[in-house]
C-alpha cells in the first residue's frame, strides 16, 4: 500500500481518535494508510488543546499490570509512570511510536513502561523480537524501525527481523534464535492477560498513573497530562 500524500498533521488527527481492536481483523484497515517508510514515522509536536483529558477513573489495580520484565525506562519510584500497551502491526500505534519516544526523551523523570500485545498471528514473531532487542538494548530502535517497515499488517518475516537487527547494530540471526528457542513466549501470553485485565479492547492504550490518555496523544497533550500527574 502506498502513502497517499496527505498533510502529516492531517492523517495523525484523523488516526489520533481511533485504535485497532483485538481479536477484529477488520481493525487492522486503518482510516489513513499505514505508514510505508521511516520518513512518516514523526513525532506529532502540537500543543495540547481543550480536548487533551484523561479518563477520571484509573484502571483498578493497574501497577500489577507493570511487571519486571516490562521494558522500562526512567526511576523505579517516579512520581508519574506512563505505560503504554501496543501492537507491533497496529497503524495508529505506529503513528504514536515516535511521539511517545519523544516525550520519553523529554521526562527523564517519568517511568516509561511498554506492553506490546499480539492481536493478530502475523504479530506473533515481532512482539518476541522486540523484547529480544529490548534485552539487548536497543528497545526504542527495534520498535521505531519494525513500524517504519510493516506495511498493510500482513507482519514481518524472519528475513526482515534479521535486517532491522543487523540495521541497528544487532546480531540478527543471534536476535532469532533466541525468539525461536521460545524465550518470550510466556511473556507475550501474559501481556495479552495484561491487556484483557485492563477492559479494553483499543490500543494504543496509554495510561499516565493508570488513568487511559484521551484520543488526543500529541507532545503537547502529554505534557499536559504529566505535569498535572505530578500535581
Amino acid at each position: 500500500m502506498r502513502l497517499a500524500l496527505l498533510p502529516l498533521a492531517t492523517a495523525l488527527a484523523a488516526l489520533a481518535l481511533v485504535g485497532c481492536k483485538k481479536d477484529d481483523p477488520a481493525s487492522t484497515t486503518p482510516t489513513a494508510p499505514p505508514p510505508t517508510s521511516a520518513a512518516v514515522l514523526v513525532a506529532d509536536t502540537s500543543a495540547a488543546t481543550s480536548a487533551c483529558s484523561v479518563e477520571d477513573a484509573e484502571i483498578p489495580n493497574w501497577r500489577t499490570l507493570v511487571h519486571a520484565d516490562d521494558p522500562s525506562f526512567g526511576p523505579a519510584d517516579a512520581k508519574v509512570t506512563v505505560v503504554e500497551f501496543f501492537e507491533p502491526n497496529c497503524p495508529h500505534c505506529a503513528h504514536l511510536s515516535p511521539t511517545i519516544a519523544a516525550v520519553q526523551e523529554a521526562n527523564p523523570d517519568v517511568r516509561f513502561v511498554y506492553k506490546p500485545v499480539v492481536f493478530w498471528p502475523q504479530s506473533t514473531l515481532q512482539m518476541q523480537a522486540i523484547m529480544a532487542a529490548y534485552a539487548a538494548g536497543k528497545f526504542k530502535p527495534f520498535v521505531l524501525q519494525q513500524f517504519a517497515r510493516t506495511t498493510e499488517q500482513t507482519g514481518l518475516n524472519d528475513s526482515q527481523v534479521r535486517q532491522i537487527a543487523t540495521d541497528i547494530g544487532l546480531n540478527g540471526d543471534s536476535l532469532l534464535t533466541v525468539v525461536n528457542a521460545g524465550t518470550y513466549r510466556a511473556k507475550m501470553l501474559g501481556n495479552r492477560d495484561d491487556f484483557t485485565k485492563t477492559g479494553r479492547d483499543n490500543v494504543p492504550l496509554v495510561l499516565i498513573n493508570g488513568k487511559p490518555l484521551g484520543g488526543e496523544r500529541s507532545t503537547g497533550c502529554f505534557a499536559q497530562q504529566i505535569a498535572a500527574a505530578k500535581g
